[in-house]
Parts: structure tokens; sequence; C-alpha cells
């Protein structure tokens, strides 16, 4: 078979070729290139959202932000951490879900990211409001001052799903959404200082609760009768 030989006909380009003489590939899809209708990774499937600066996960800010604690809380103490550290006993019935109340959260939260009005979310669950108060305290060594209405134990402790507690520097703005969404809010103080206080019951020094957390797993593997799933009445938490 004959093979033609010669310059390539004007107009027409060759492939560049690149490593072992293959074809370069196509270069991935840029953000700023994606289809109205395609979710953005970045923002939990958020369609047609455009790429903000999302919040920073489980972090109080430098101090001076308003704290808002979103979704519906009630006395669930079934399964909880309370009952289990404080009682000895995991029983009971456990809080209630809400897929609606869910994905209401949900929507909101990808909202407030997407449109840069929050620095920082944790969700509640183990442990509930208490435990996401200290974990986000500790993890930056930046305090925050608080305050609850009506049963402290069932405010700080309870484990009701579908919530969630963020920090804004726009309260006025998170409050407007949430409403729009169908999503409770309340106010429960400002972040700032070396402590966690709760007005009116506690005031714990961030030194003091690291001191805490970081002894937890030697405590309860120096104590015989722990076992996966319970704790016994008076140990450390485990969470």
């Amino acid at each position: 078979m004959a093979v033609r030989r010669g310059r390539p006909r004007p107009g027409r380009r060759l492939p560049r070729a690149g490593p072992a003489g293959h074809r370069r590939q196509r270069e991935p899809l840029q953000p700023d290139r994606r289809r109205a209708d395609q979710p953005d990774p970045g923002h939990r499937g958020a369609r047609g959202a455009r790429r903000r600066p999302a919040a920073r996960a489980r972090r109080l800010d430098d101090g001076g932000e308003t704290l808002l604690l979103l979704g519906e809380s009630r006395p669930e103490f079934g399964g909880s951490a309370w009952a289990s550290v404080v009682h000895g006993h995991l029983g009971g019935l456990p809080p209630r879900l809400d897929l609606d109340a869910e994905r209401a959260l949900g929507g909101l939260l990808a909202s407030l990211a997407a449109d840069g009005l929050v620095s920082s979310a944790h969700d509640l669950s183990d442990g509930g409001l208490a435990q996401a108060l200290t974990e986000s305290a500790l993890r930056y060594g930046v305090g925050a001052t608080v305050s609850v209405d009506g049963d402290p134990t069932a405010a700080l402790f309870g484990e009701s799903v579908a919530r969630a507690v963020v920090t804004t520097a726009d309260a006025a703005a998170v409050l407007a959404a949430a409403q729009a969404a169908g999503v409770p809010v309340t106010e429960l103080g400002t972040t700032g200082g070396d402590a966690l206080v709760v007005e009116g019951l506690l005031e714990l020094p961030l030194d003091e609760l690291h001191t805490a957390w970081s002894t937890t797993l030697p405590t309860l593997f120096d104590t015989p009768e722990a076992v996966v799933g319970s704790v016994p009445a008076g140990a450390v938490p485990t969470s």
C-alpha cells in the first residue's frame, strides 16, 4: 500500500504528542465553566451556586462574633451521653427523627456558606450543645459566653437531631435566611475570651477543659469496668 508523504494540508492541526507518544488528554472542566445545572462539589450539591469561601468547619472565630443555634431543641435524653455518664444507663427512646427538618437545615447551611454569612459551623450530636461548644472552643483556643433558657440540663445535654451551632458577623442576615427556610434560631451569645462561660451556671477555663479532654482515653483504659458502649457513672465522658 502506498504511503503519502509530504507536508500536512493547510489548516489541519496535528495533535501534540505527550509522554510515550500518547495524545495529550483534554484538560478537566474548570469550576467557572460548569453548566448551571451541575452541582458544585464545594457546596455539597447546592445547584447553580458559584464558588465562594466556605465556612470553616468546627471553628469559633477569633472573637466578637454571634453564636446562633439552628434547629429545635427538645428534652431528649434516650441513649444520650449525659444518661450514660451521669447515670450509667443507655436506653429509652432515642431522639425523634425528622427528615424534613434535616433537609431544611442542610439547605440552609449550604446557602449560608455559599453567601459567606457564617465563619464556622458545628453539628450537635453526642453530648448536645455542651459538647459542640467545647469541641469548637478547644480546637482553636477561643472561648465563648452563652446563656440558655429553661431547663439547663435539657438545653446543654439534650441530643435532638437537625441542629447546628454557627458563628457569624451578620446575625440579622442569618436570622432572615433561617426564617425563610423555616429553621428555628436561638441566639446563644458571643465568641471570645479564654473560658467557656454559661451565664449563671459555670465558667470553665479552656486549659481545664483541654486537660479533661486529653486525659479521656488514658482514664478509660485504666478503668477495668469500662466497656464498649457504656461509661460508669462519674467517669470521664467518652466524647
